[in-house]
């Protein structure tokens, strides 16, 4: 997948910047494949986040709250497993 220019206003993350931003991380270790594990797929890691920072950015005032978590990032893609949303108060 390739890795795509996403924005959506200035609070929004562009994929190449994270491609450059996770060279210097603790992902770039991880997501390389340690201990015989096949490496994880960076691009839809990248893609995953600036589309996500994309979500946030056009939900804007509405948006109270938001957690992922677990994303299990792997050869074959993301998949965010569990998510909670909550709007601003009005």
């Amino acid at each position: 997948m390739p890795c795509k220019k996403i924005s959506k206003g200035a609070r929004s993350l562009q994929c190449a910047r994270l491609r450059s931003i996770e060279e210097l991380t603790w992902f770039s270790m991880k997501s390389a494949g340690v201990r015989g594990a096949a490496p994880v797929d960076k691009l839809a890691a990248a893609d995953a986040l600036a589309r996500f920072s994309v979500m946030c950015a056009t939900l804007g005032a509405t948006l109270g709250e938001i957690d992922v978590n677990p994303v299990v990032v792997s050869p074959s893609g993301v998949l965010a497993i569990d998510a909670l949303v909550i709007p601003a108060a009005m």
